[in-house]
């Protein structure tokens, strides 16, 4: 195939050129900062379309300019529009040279996606307004997307998308998904459950709310640091405290060395004052062996009582028995206030604190179904074989029931994000089923994505959206705000003795 600038090179630039017949993985050596020139000279040419889009598998938002030698025949122009949206080549330009032509000038036409993929002829480069390229965060102008719910989840709260469209969501991030349809003028199509990902079907989900948690970070292009989570063994809370773990966690042994301390410090310090004064004065002053250890006032001070001084004390025993008082007032009152909490707060925490804990406990771990082979990939069956010596995979209905009915005989296994779901939850009618520990956790920081068409023209204005949700604290209201929804769900699914406990338990 014969083109004009087939030999053209910009030497501080790396360039790699290739036919229809080379496909190369461009992303395996190459940033996300490629720009492809393709040119076509005769119709059999847009075959060249098709490698380009293996060529540039996961970066299809890369920028394309489209040189065709001759005349673009509506039929190409169409065949180019399909291609354009069946691959998502959303970044192109085509730029149309008339080999007989009398005029150098170029024809230059614009993609517009949206609503429907079409080219848009300009005469003038230079006084175009706006971007040369399309933008991903822009106006999508009311384009369809395909959205599939989490249908298999136990656990779907509905809210309202549009009017008349209610959609279920799982997590609270799911709320982010809609406003981002909203605010770039999305319309969404809610796939029914009866829609099957394994079934060949020409409908294709844009966005999946089932979300998906990633081990392997390789392949991994956008994804939002804000949303990670861990995934943790959470188990019952222990019981109440007993007097002598009362006066253990109060450490009174340290309370008692400081005492000693503060009344060694005072009692040599009057002594000193006392014979510095009296030597000073000229007046006879005897110490006894008793003033040592049985100071009187020094123990009412310490203990925030009042004690007589004598009109006749110096002015610095007037100011070091002020600075036993402030200390006495301070120490009864912080004493106090650490007892007073001790004895009247309810225990919140884990009677199982580690994995040597937990297996020595023998606690079923209630796991979901789908569970067992990423802990054996992940952790590995030696950490599940001689930690987790009691696992228990049952179905997510049968495992939120075990949650929601406060069922504290067995410990669970969560994702650190639904942990603070159901313990935000738990707090807010005032009732502690479980608690967690730092030293019970499997596996950290483990990033969450929704999941996408395959080359998606959604990838990075979504994930800068949820970004910027995150940032501004919406997802964190959204967060405080669950246990009302969540509320709503018991409700309507015949868990209202749950509630009924935990009010109990409250007032």
């Amino acid at each position: 195939m014969d083109c004009k600038i087939q030999n053209w090179n910009y030497p501080e630039v790396p360039t790699l050129r290739f036919n229809e017949l080379e496909i190369v993985d461009v992303r395996k050596s190459f940033n996300n900062v490629v720009m492809a020139l393709v040119c076509i000279c005769e119709d059999f040419g847009i075959i060249l379309l098709e490698s380009l889009a293996k060529d540039l598998n996961r970066i299809r938002q890369a920028r394309i300019i489209l040189w065709i030698g001759g005349k673009l025949t509506r039929k190409m122009l169409n065949v180019i529009a399909t291609q354009v949206e069946k691959y998502q080549l959303y970044q192109m330009i085509i730029l149309e040279t008339k080999e007989h032509s009398m005029s150098n000038r170029l024809t230059i036409r614009l993609l517009d996606p949206f609503p429907s993929v079409h080219f848009d002829k300009i005469d003038d480069i230079l006084g175009l307004k706006g971007p040369i390229f399309y933008t991903p965060e822009t106006n999508f102008e009311g384009k369809v997307i395909n959205l599939l719910p989490d249908w298999d989840s136990a656990l779907k709260i509905n809210v309202t998308g549009s009017p008349g469209m209610s959609i279920p969501i799982v997590r609270n991030r799911d709320y982010g998904v809609i406003e981002f349809a909203l605010k770039y003028n999305l319309s969404l199509r809610v796939l029914d459950a009866s829609y099957k990902l394994t079934v060949a079907t020409s409908v294709v989900p844009d966005i999946q709310l089932k979300s998906k948690v990633h081990t392997n970070m390789d392949n991994l292009r956008n994804w939002n640091p804000h949303d990670i989570s861990s995934l943790m063994v959470a188990v019952p809370c222990g019981k109440a405290l007993r007097i002598e773990e009362v006066f253990k966690q109060l450490d009174v042994h340290s309370w008692l060395v400081y005492i000693f301390i503060v009344y060694g410090i005072f009692v040599v310090a009057e002594a000193s004052i006392l014979a510095i004064t009296h030597r000073m004065t000229g007046r006879a002053y005897r110490f006894t062996s008793l003033i040592p250890f049985l100071n009187l006032r020094a123990f009412r001070a310490i203990l925030g009582m009042s004690f007589p001084i004598s009109r006749r004390s110096s002015l610095s025993l007037r100011q070091l028995f002020l600075a036993i008082n402030v200390f006495g007032l301070i120490f009864s009152s912080f004493f106090s206030c650490k007892l007073s909490a001790l004895l009247m707060k309810h225990s919140d925490q884990p009677h199982v604190k580690n994995f040597e804990d937990l297996r020595d406990s023998g606690l079923p771990v209630i796991a979901g179904p789908t569970m067992d082979p990423f802990l054996k990939s992940e952790a590995g069956s030696d950490f599940v074989k001689n930690h987790l010596i009691n696992p228990k995979y049952v179905s997510q209905w049968d495992r939120v029931q075990m949650l929601l009915k406060a069922n504290t005989s067995n410990a669970y296994l969560l994702y650190s994000e639904d942990w603070n779901i159901l313990d935000n939850f738990w707090k807010f009618y005032g009732h502690k089923m479980l608690c967690k520990s730092e030293h019970l956790t499997i596996i950290q920081a483990l990033p969450i994505t929704y999941i996408l068409k395959n080359n998606s023209m959604l990838d990075r204005s979504l994930f800068r959206f949820m970004m910027r949700l995150q940032e501004y604290g919406f997802v964190g209201h959204w967060i405080k705000q669950s246990p009302y929804p969540l509320r709503k769900f018991i409700i309507s699914n015949g868990y209202g003795v749950f509630l009924d406990v935990a009010m109990d338990v409250q007032s």
